[in-house]
């Protein structure tokens, strides 16, 4: 099927043949105004050019996470314009592929209120030089907020403890930690300190990690947006890294389940409803 394109261009070639527009459009059958239409070009050039500088600092972003930071940043457009521009420059994420765990899945009570439950776990990786790195995740289950991401070449009950009561010290006491049961999580230690805080401790089945899923889901989002993306010269910078990714995830990476708010901004809103219930 000859489309408008090759028509026009045929019109073209005849008009070099000295037959006139009108006689050339009507012999292959095209309208005039199709002929000397002139397509505009789309004017979004400020808006293409902050799509495409937030999908260059934000790479694991799809489009949706990129029009909620083009509304904060004042532009009142439809998904559908940051999708079509998303489309058009090419930045698909690409999908890394994942191995299917195939598991019973069970249902997990969700948290109420902030600091209700606090999930915890490691997450593995290696400098360029091949020394492991072992990163200590701790989230709280109800604003999704990443509270510690501390990496260490190998970390026992003690510095989890010392991570952990740092954490208290800024956020406040959970009612509830959960965890797997790694050794760091089962020692004399650790069991005798979660005592001494009235903090209660869930460990998860063995070989059940959906009982912790939000952290797993978290590790997720931590392997495929700062892991895979970024090198570790040395410990120190793993540390530096993971404390600037740690702030941005918290103020920065907006959630669909917080209603497109970011984990701080979500918590800052829910101490405010308090305040004035209790008010």
């Amino acid at each position: 099927m000859v489309g408008p394109s090759q028509k026009r261009a045929a019109v073209k070639v005849l008009q070099t043949k000295g037959i006139s527009e009108r006689a050339a459009c009507r012999l292959v059958g095209l309208d005039r105004t199709t002929m000397r239409y002139v397509p505009v070009p789309p004017k979004d050039g400020e808006l293409r050019a902050l799509v495409k500088e937030l999908a260059a600092k934000y790479r694991r972003a799809g489009y949706r996470r990129l029009h909620w930071k083009v509304l904060k940043r004042g532009f009142v457009v439809n998904h559908k314009a940051v999708e079509r521009i998303y489309n058009e420059e090419g930045l698909q994420v690409r999908r890394r592929r994942r191995k299917k765990i195939l598991m019973q899945r069970q249902p997990m009570e969700a948290a109420r209120f902030i600091n209700e439950v606090w999930s915890m776990d490691f997450i593995w990786d290696r400098t360029v030089k091949g020394v492991p790195l072992k990163f200590f995740v701790v989230m709280d289950d109800f604003t999704k907020e990443l509270l510690v991401l501390e990496p260490a070449t190998s970390m026992g009950s003690f510095e989890v403890i010392q991570l952990l009561e740092g954490a208290i010290a800024w956020n406040g006491k959970p009612v509830r930690i959960r965890s797997d049961n790694g050794s760091e999580f089962t020692s004399h230690k650790f069991v005798a300190w979660t005592y001494e805080q009235k903090i209660e401790h869930f460990l998860i089945q063995p070989g059940k990690p959906n009982q912790n899923a939000m952290v797993e889901s978290l590790n997720g989002k931590i392997r495929d947006e700062f892991l895979n993306e970024n090198w570790f010269r040395t410990l120190d910078d793993a540390r530096d890294q993971a404390r600037r990714f740690r702030e941005e995830y918290n103020t920065e990476r907006e959630h669909s389940s917080l209603a497109r708010l970011t984990p701080l901004e979500f918590k800052q809103k829910m101490t405010t409803t308090i305040s004035q219930q209790v008010g």
